[in-house]
């Protein structure tokens, strides 16, 4: 599924894209947009394709534990600004984006 997910973010990129969802990509440091050293080859192919494209990850504090899962990527900075973190919906382990 993420190779069919970077497909489509190399040929969407001359586009306006905004996608969001758990990603599930624990090992990727987003202040940085570096993979550490414990990710996968999936991630690091991820981390790669969002700077071959130039899109911005916007989400910078933990969605689930002290990991950020859930992300919002985007093709320019300012689509999504003020994004907020804040506390899950019912029994979800995830919180929620606002």
């Amino acid at each position: 599924m993420h190779l069919l997910l970077r497909q489509l973010l190399y040929e969407v990129s001359q586009h306006h894209v905004l996608i969001m969802g758990d990603f599930n990509y624990p090992d990727i440091d987003w202040e940085t947009l570096a993979a550490t050293d414990r990710a996968s080859t999936d991630a690091k192919l991820f981390v790669e394709c969002l700077m071959d494209n130039f899109y911005t990850q916007q989400v910078t504090q933990p969605t689930r534990g002290t990991a950020v899962l859930d992300l919002v990527i985007t093709s320019e900075p300012d689509m999504a600004d003020e994004l907020l973190v804040v506390e899950g919906l019912g029994s979800s382990e995830h919180s929620m984006l606002l």
